[in-house]
C-alpha cells in the first residue's frame, strides 16, 4: 500500500490531493457502485507522478454485498492528466468497448480533477486482461496447453497476485480434475508481444538448472499465449531471497547470483529487442528531467552527470550483446530448495551484460540509500556477486561499462523512484544516489 506522508502541490495537477485521498476517493466513487452493493473502503494501490506531466493511480475497494452480507474487493486504476488532455483521453477511451467488471463501471471520469478510470479487467494497455481474468479465464485455454490439457481440470479457481495497470499482470490458477487432483499454476501477462522470445531463455533456464545446481532456476514454462500475451507457469513455491542478504550466507548467495546471471548471458537466446546505451541514456535524461523540476536545487549536480555519462558513451566497447533481464535485482529472486530461483521475466532484451550487472549493483546501493543495507555491506555484496560473475564471463562486465550502467540506473531508476512514490526523506536520498553515480561515472569511485 501506497502511504503519502506529504503531497506536494502541483499547479498542472491539481487534483492530486483528492485523488491520493482515501476517503476522499471512496465519496466520490460510492455513487456508481449501486445494486445492494456498499463501498466500504478504498487504498490507494499504486502510485507514480510526473510532477507537472500526469500521475498514475491504483485503488483498491473493499465492497460489501448487503444482500448476502459477503465482503469482497476490486481494483479500480486510472490516470490523471492536465485537464485538457484528460477530456480527449476520455474521449477517445470512450469510444472503445469495454469488459463488464464484476462490480461497478468498466471506465469512469471526474473532469474536475482530470481523472479517468478503468475497473478491472479493463485496461487500454493489457489486452490479454479480458481474456485471462474474465469469466472462464484460464479454465478456457486450457486445451492450448498440453501439460494442463492432460489433467483435464473441471474447475478453475483464480485470484489476483500482483497488477501493476498497464505493464502487467500476475495472476495465481487452482485447477481440479474431475478425480479431485489439484495443480497450481501462474500466470504473467504483458503489455508488449517480447512473451516468446521470453520462454526460449525460461526454457533455457529451466533445463539448463536441472543438470548445474549452481545454476539459477525458474519456474517451468508451460506454454505462451500470443493472443492473450500470456506466459503460464509451473508453481514455485520459495522464500525471498533478500533476506540473506543480512545473513551469514550472503557471500554464497551473491556468489550464486554472479554465476547464475552469467549463465543467462551465456544461453545464446535470440529474437529479443535491442537494448543499448543509448536507450539507457535516454532513460538518465528523462529521469533527470523529472528529478530536477521536482528540485531545480539539483539542477548543478544533474548537469554534471548528464555531461558524464554522455562522455561515456563514446567509450569503444566490443561486448557482444547477450541476452539481458533489463532489471536484475536480488528481490527478484527466491530461495527454493537451497538454491535460487529468478521469477520475474517481464523485461527481456538483447544488450550489454553490464546492464544487468549495473542493474543488481545499483539496487544494492539503493537500499543502503534507505538505511536497509550498512554501506560495508553493500560493497561487499557488489564484489563478491561480480567476482564471481567474472568467473564464468570474464569478458563480459569490463570496469568502465560497469560503472556506466551502475550510476546510470541508480539514477533512472532508484532517484527518480524517489520522486515518482514520493518516498519519505526522498531529498536526501535523491542527494546520496546523485552524489554516488558522479563519483562512478568519473572513475573517482568503483562500485565493486
Amino acid at each position: 500500500m501506497v502511504d503519502i506522508v506529504e503531497m506536494p502541490h502541483d499547479d498542472v495537477l491539481t487534483g492530486l490531493r483528492v485523488a491520493t485521498d482515501g476517503e476522499a476517493m471512496r465519496e466520490l466513487l460510492a455513487p456508481y457502485f449501486g445494486g445492494g452493493m456498499q463501498l466500504v473502503q478504498v487504498k490507494l494501490g499504486r502510485f507514480t507522478y510526473k510532477p507537472g506531466r500526469n500521475a498514475r493511480f491504483a485503488y483498491r475497494l473493499k465492497l460489501l454485498d448487503r444482500d448476502r452480507e459477503v465482503a469482497t474487493r476490486h481494483v479500480v486504476h486510472g490516470r490523471m492528466e492536465p485537464l485538457a488532455d484528460a477530456a480527449q483521453l476520455h474521449k477517445k477511451m470512450s469510444r472503445r468497448t469495454w469488459a463488464t467488471p464484476a462490480y461497478g463501471p468498466p471506465l469512469l471520469y471526474f473532469g474536475e480533477l482530470g481523472l479517468v478510470l478503468w475497473g478491472f479487467p479493463n485496461d487500454p494497455k493489457l489486452p490479454g486482461v479480458e481474456m485471462i481474468a474474465g469469466p472462464g479465464g484460464l479454465l478456457a485455454l486450457v486445451p492450448r496447453i498440453p501439460a494442463l490439457a492432460r489433467l483435464a481440470p473441471v474447475r478453475c479457481e483464480s485470484g489476483l497476485v500482483k497488477y501493476v495497470p498497464g505493464k502487467r499482470l500476475v495472476m495465481r490458477h487452482k485447477l481440479t480434475a474431475a478425480d479431485g487432483r489439484r495443480h497450481l499454476v501462474y500466470s504473467k501477462t504483458y503489455a508488449h508481444d517480447n512473451g516468446g522470445a521470453i520462454l526460449g531463455v525460461m526454457r533455457h533456464l529451466w533445463e539448463h538448472g536441472k543438470t548445474d545446481p549452481m545454476a539459477l532456476t525458474c519456474p517451468q514454462p508451460l506454454a505462451y499465449l500470443d493472443d492473450a500475451r500470456t506466459m503460464v507457469l509451473g508453481a514455485l513455491p520459495g522464500t525471498a531471497a533478500v533476506a540473506e542478504l543480512q545473513g551469514e550466507d550472503a557471500r554464497a548467495a551473491m556468489e550464486q547470483t554472479g554465476r547464475g546471471l552469467a549463465s543467462v548471458h551465456a544461453s545464446g537466446v535470440r529474437g529479443l529487442e535491442p537494448w543499448g546505451e543509448a536507450h539507457e541514456f535516454e532513460n538518465l535524461l528523462k529521469a533527470t528531467e523529472t528529478l530536477q523540476r521536482y528540485d531545480a536545487e539539483l539542477a548543478p549536480a544533474i548537469a554534471r552527470i548528464r555531461a558524464l555519462a554522455q562522455a561515456g558513451l563514446a567509450t569503444p566497447d566490443s561486448t557482444s550483446p547477450v541476452p539481458i533481464h533489463g532489471a536484475f535485482r536480488f528481490t527478484q529472486l527466491l530461495t527454493y530448495r537451497g538454491r535460487l530461483a529468478l521469477i520475474d521475466f517481464d523485461g527481456f532484451r538483447s544488450g550489454h551484460a553490464a546492464c544487468d550487472a549495473g542493474s543488481f549493483i545499483a539496487h544494492l546501493y539503493y537500499l543502503h540509500a534507505k538505511d536497509e543495507l550498512s554501506l560495508e555491506a553493500a560493497q561487499a555484496a557488489a564484489a563478491a556477486f561480480a567476482a564471481a560473475y567474472r568467473s564464468v564471463r570474464p569478458e563480459g562486465l569490463p570496469e568502465p561499462a560497469l560503472r556506466w550502467y551502475a550510476a546510470a540506473i541508480l539514477v533512472s531508476k532508484h532517484a527518480q523512484k524517489c520522486v515518482k512514490r514520493l518516498k519519505d526523506d526522498g531529498d536526501v536520498k535523491i542527494a546520496h544516489m546523485l552524489e554516488r553515480a558522479e563519483r562512478w561515472l568519473s572513475g573517482a569511485e568503483s562500485p565493486v
